[in-house]
């Protein structure tokens, strides 16, 4: 599986590839990652994290969305590659909160 970066079309066999839930915060991530990188990609509904990994797995989507902790088990045993995060694009990466 290739990074973002290096991956340019985003999906196989018609399926959905960049996933997120409808009208959530992480809509506005997946539209910054295909403008960003040029991707061409079909988002679509997933649910929630639980419901996403069982669709990655299953090999109904190409990629899928979580948020920590879901899925550390599964990446440090090679079942699943987190190939990006939130933070890798620029003006959404973690930012000091002011007190």
């Amino acid at each position: 599986m290739l990074s973002f970066r290096e991956r340019r079309e985003v999906h196989r066999c018609g399926r959905p590839s960049l996933i997120r839930p409808t009208a959530s915060s992480t809509h506005g991530i997946v539209l910054a990652f295909m403008k960003e990188y040029g991707l061409k990609a079909k988002p679509a509904a997933t649910g929630g994290p639980a419901a996403t990994f069982t669709q990655v797995r299953s090999g109904q989507i190409d990629v899928g969305w979580s948020a920590p902790s879901f899925g550390f088990d599964a990446e440090k045993d090679g079942k699943i590659r987190i190939v990006a995060r939130g933070n890798d694009l620029p003006g959404f990466a973690s930012k000091p909160r002011a007190c």
